[in-house]
């Protein structure tokens, strides 16, 4: 007589999980940061938040419009922040990389209003900040075209190419309207161009609770990695947050406003 034993799926699954034979999905990786547990006032020095990219201020605050936590904006001047993150997130071999913020839509300018978010290498970048140095950036960018005599306002992928700093541009969709907040996406494929790498910006409207993205009209970008300088050539060595911010004074007001920092991988 054969006695044959059934095994409960549980404890089946167990076994092949130690033994190595049952592949589970990875899960992806991310990192976030927020401006919640930041009381009122500039930012700099605090949650070791560093001054870069020129002397300036900006201010933690309560946000408007349909984001009302705390949130980063500037008053007027341009320059920059940065603060190491909690872990590197990149081998540097991913082919599905993600670089996210929300940013707030204030309306259009005379002179020039941005706000960028992009990564770094904290040890280099804390020495010598420089441009090439930092990862391709996202944001939302205004000014008033004197040529067009028109505003332009754009959603943005900065890039370091040739020696410079590259502006990516795609109109801001008609429909978002001020006040407005706006998840921008980088998605990033850093295998793909020769090792330069290629991406896609994203965007949704929060405040009109878009549930998914759309395509902005920046695809296919060659994010130039390769030329970035030191370390930074590497996304396995991007381990900082750069926030960059522009409100020439003769804007009045304050810059677009950013928050809920985030990079992920699959």
């Amino acid at each position: 007589m054969i006695t044959q034993h059934v095994i409960p799926i549980k404890y089946l699954s167990i076994a092949l999980v130690c033994t190595g034979l049952l592949l589970l999905p990875s899960a992806a990786e991310e990192a976030k940061y927020d401006f919640d547990h930041l009381s009122d006032g500039f930012l700099p020095k605090r949650d070791e938040w560093v001054i870069c990219l020129n002397v300036c201020y900006p201010r933690v605050g309560a946000g408007e419009g349909s984001n009302t936590t705390q949130i980063l904006t500037i008053g007027g001047g341009a320059g920059g922040v940065f603060r190491p993150m909690d872990k590197k997130m990149f081998s540097g071999t991913e082919n599905k990389a993600r670089l996210e913020a929300d940013i707030q839509w204030n309306g259009p300018t005379q002179e020039e209003r941005s706000t960028t978010l992009g990564l770094t290498v904290n040890d280099e970048f804390k020495s010598k900040p420089a441009l090439p140095l930092i990862s391709p950036r996202i944001g939302l960018f205004s000014t008033f075209s004197k040529t067009k005599n028109a505003p332009a306002n754009h959603l943005v992928v900065i890039v370091f190419k040739g020696g410079k700093e590259v502006f990516l541009r795609a109109p801001l969709p008609e429909s978002v309207q001020t006040g407005d907040w706006l998840r921008l996406r980088l998605e990033m494929n850093f295998l793909d161009n020769g090792g330069n790498g290629r991406g896609a910006l994203l965007y949704k409207n929060l405040t009109k609770n878009e549930a998914s993205f759309s395509p902005s009209g920046l695809d296919g970008i060659d994010l130039g990695l390769k030329e970035l300088s030191g370390k930074a050539a590497q996304p396995s060595n991007w381990n900082a947050w750069v926030i960059r911010l522009v409100n020439v004074a003769a804007n009045g007001g304050s810059g677009f406003a950013i928050d809920n920092l985030a990079v992920s991988s699959d």
